[in-house]
């Protein structure tokens, strides 16, 4: 908040008659002067931004990307809030520098909104930028030296933001945390192997704090923490991306360098991106990045695939481990996606496990069971990228999260399918 200006150095009209009042009327002062500091106290509204859900579905947690572009102050210097019109309480944001270029390109937020509802946000000049609670974290740990007696866990590994992954980096390789880099929201984790493999896994949470960079013991067995939920063997696991050759399904082995960055890690969303050089597949070698980004209060990871392998976008896939106990999988068609999922005594310890990928209807998704090991899903209309949503529930999550039934799982990939695919309008008027 800016320092106000002593009295006698005020040079607009109504405060110079206000001076002139004071000196005749010795009450006025204990009325006036209240007002004129309650007046220049006012923090500068930099921009009024409304928000519009025009869709006849209410959106929990609709997060809201804003180019810092449009906006008319300079976000990375200076420190701002932003408050619902009207009301008073901070909504937590997060300023990404998505390009690395040392400038933010977007702003982010969450809304709830009803159906139809049209809300407007302030965003007001403070003095000190706000703090908000951290509820997504992006993992990425390494060590020099394997260590056999700690392959997966241990104090010697270290943080980084980036890292190049040997080329023939193999199973049991003890040198990444988790095998793998992790990422997690305050409702559940996942994780991918780092080798060879690249297959997902989830994190089931008995807690709603960030734990996933912390895991110590075997998180093979249930920690007052969680565990490593899912048994995934040689099936594509949970979402993991494949594509279809004439010798079979293969997840992204044998490339020729890869690396990995935390492209942002803040308290709202996370994003990871993995670039894979070289990929050899029959006949050719192609690039790829995948990205991994998750958003606190849900539980689906967005995973987007860029190639100029138009040939590679024609052939991928993924899927969900197939079972061996009932119910199997099942599948729900809508005007906007393709969502299969599956439902039941299905983790690692034979409780509930709820896991589902979403597709938008764009990249023409067709399912397939004829794999022993996943259900797979294709995508036949993928132009230079394409995405789906995985996410998982576990029957013993906290009580003030848990999906522990298999309507309230169903509920919940409804309400997260009108999340992701019903879009907000956005007007901005700055100042």
């Amino acid at each position: 908040m800016k320092q106000l200006k002593p009295l006698s150095d005020i040079n607009f009209n109504n405060s110079v008659l206000i001076i002139r009042i004071m000196k005749r009327y010795s009450i006025l002062p204990l009325i006036l002067l209240p007002l004129l500091f309650i007046s220049c106290s006012k923090e500068p509204t930099l921009s009024e931004i409304t928000l519009t859900n025009n869709n006849p579905v209410s959106l929990t947690k609709k997060g809201i990307e804003i180019d810092t572009e449009k906006l008319s102050f300079d976000v990375d210097n200076i420190n701002f809030e932003i408050i619902l019109k009207g009301l008073t309480e901070s909504i937590p944001y997060q300023l990404d520098d998505l390009n690395k270029d040392g400038k933010s390109e977007s702003l982010f937020f969450q809304i709830d909104f009803d159906a139809n509802e049209s809300k407007t946000i302030v965003i007001s000049e403070v003095e000190n930028k706000p703090e908000f609670e951290k509820l997504t974290d992006a993992v990425l740990k390494v060590r020099e030296t394997p260590d056999p007696e700690s392959m997966q866990v241990g104090d010697d590994f270290e943080e980084v933001d980036f890292y190049s992954i040997p080329a023939d980096l193999k199973q049991d390789n003890g040198l990444v945390f988790l095998e793998g880099p992790a990422w997690e929201s305050n409702l559940v984790g996942y994780r991918y192997y780092i080798d060879d493999r690249t297959r997902f896994d989830i994190f089931g949470k008995t807690t709603n704090e960030l734990v996933l960079n912390h895991v110590s013991g075997d998180y093979h067995e249930i920690g007052d923490w969680g565990a490593d939920i899912l048994s995934v063997g040689s099936s594509l696991g949970m979402g993991s991306p494949a594509v279809l050759t004439d010798t079979g399904l293969r997840t992204i082995d044998n490339v020729e360098e890869k690396f990995i960055e935390i492209v942002t890690d803040g308290p709202l969303r996370s994003i990871m991106k993995t670039t894979y050089m070289g990929w050899s597949l029959p006949d050719k070698s192609v690039d790829l990045i995948m990205n991994l980004e998750i958003l606190a209060h849900h539980r689906y990871t967005k995973l987007s695939i860029e190639t100029t392998s138009e040939e590679l976008l024609k052939n991928l896939t993924t899927g969900l481990v197939k079972h061996p106990t009932p119910p199997g999988v099942n599948t729900k068609e809508t005007e906007q996606a393709l969502t299969v999922y599956s439902w039941g005594n299905h983790s690692y310890f034979d409780d509930l496990l709820g896991k589902a990928i979403l597709v938008n209807n764009s990249f023409n998704p067709v399912y397939d069971s004829s794999n022993e090991a996943t259900d797979l899903i294709h995508m036949t209309n993928a132009d230079g990228a394409f995405e789906y949503y995985l996410l998982a529930a576990w029957g013993l999550e906290p009580q003030n999260s848990i999906i522990n039934d298999e309507q309230k799982f169903e509920s919940l990939l409804t309400s997260e399918e009108n999340q992701l695919f019903n879009e907000i309008d956005i007007s901005i008027v700055s100042n």
